[in-house]
This record gives C-alpha cells, structure tokens and sequence, in this order.
C-alpha cells in the first residue's frame, strides 16, 4: 500500500505577513497618495515600515502612523492649525525642531505674548480607524517663564460630527512639566459609521485680557487608546 504524501505547504514568509497586515489596515492607501508609498518599487514590508515609522502629510503639517495594533494615528502639527495673530512675530514666534535624531524638521508656535489666546483646527474622521476609541490631546510645552492667570484658566473645547462637545478648563500654572512636551486632553470618542465628518478642537483664553506667554505649540495628537 503506498503511503500518501501530506500536501505541500507553502511558507509562510514574511512578505505575506506584511501583505496581509496592510490588507487589514483602513485608508492608508487613500492617505498616503503624496507620500507615494503605493509605488512599485517599494516591498509591504517597506511600506508597512514607513507607516509604522510615520509619513508626514500636507507639506509636514501632518503626521500620519500606524499603531501596533493597525489602528490610524493621526499628529496635526502647529502650521496646520489657526493660531490667532500668529503671523505677527511680536506676539509668536516659528521654529523648527526635530522630533527624533533622525527625523525631520517641522515647525512648532512658541508664544512670546498675547492677551487673545486661541489656537483651533479641524480634522476629518474618515481617516480614522472604525470602531475605535480615540484621545484627543494638545501637545505642548511649558517654558520656565510661563506666564498664565490661575484665576482665568485655558478653555478646551472638543466638537465631534454628530453635535456633542467636550468642554473643559485647564490651569496651565498648575502643570509642574516645564520644557518638555506634554500632552493636554481635550476629550475621547468612538469612531463609527454614524459620526463621521470634521471634528473641531480649540485651546483659548482671552476673556481676562491678560497678557501670557511662555506656551510652546507643536500640534495636536489623535492617538488610539490601547
């Protein structure tokens, strides 16, 4: 009696791993069209790498990762957004940094002083990952001669598509991190068929009309939350 053979398995390499990870992955073609990652001459495992690293978007007003989970992961950089009399270097100031050792330049608002604080942007959730829970955080740095009122604290809105807010007051005084990036929350929300659309976010102060300064704006994180 002849023996039967077991059917030849294939192997598993790591090529098909990495195409069946972007398989899985939402948008990210879509995204990624100025990045020209969907080009030939880049491997999925090329192209898994550079989105797992982070693609700048919109002339590196935005920074598009993927989690370790799959999950899109969104940094809305400070060019991006609308930062009141920030076209006047009286009152802010534009550098750039590097955000890693081997990382790009992009540019961060540094506030030299104001009394109309307002820094606010939009962002489509679209591109956001489905069935998701997102945070969504200022990032921003405090400099050693922050000037801020505790009796007049920042005001922090979040304002999802489908018509309800995150409203919530923060004393930037109070925050003991000075010169290193720190994140301030503006709210969590649930990514769904249903509300998808423009959120909009604002940081502002300007009812007291008291002079601030000393507030470092790099951007806005919309970070998946584990």
């Amino acid at each position: 009696m002849i023996e039967a053979k077991p059917p030849l398995i294939t192997p598993y390499t790591k090529v098909d791993a990495a195409e069946r990870v972007l398989e899985s992955l939402q948008n990210w073609e879509d995204i990624t069209k100025e990045a020209v990652l969907n080009e030939v001459e880049f491997s999925p495992q090329e192209q898994l790498s550079k989105l797992r690293n982070g693609v700048y978007l919109s002339q590196k007003r935005q920074k598009y990762w993927v989690d370790k989970m799959g999950k899109n992961y969104f940094m809305v950089y400070a060019r991006d957004l609308e930062i009141f009399w920030s076209n006047d270097e009286n009152y802010w100031k534009w550098t750039q940094i590097n955000t890693t050792d081997n990382d790009e330049a992009i540019e961060v608002a540094e506030l030299l002083r104001v009394c109309w604080l307002s820094v606010s942007g939009g962002f489509d959730t679209k591109k956001l990952s489905m069935g998701t829970l997102y945070e969504v955080s200022f990032v921003v740095k405090l400099s050693q001669n922050l000037l801020f009122w505790e009796t007049n604290p920042a005001i922090l809105e979040l304002s999802l598509p489908g018509g309800s807010k995150h409203v919530s007051k923060v004393d930037m005084s109070k925050i003991q991190q000075r010169d290193q990036w720190v994140k301030i929350p503006l709210g969590q929300f649930q990514t769904f068929l249903g509300n998808q659309g423009e959120m909009r976010f604002n940081l502002r102060e300007h009812k007291s009309g008291q002079w601030k300064r000393g507030l470092v704006v790099k951007g806005v994180s919309i970070q998946p939350k584990m």
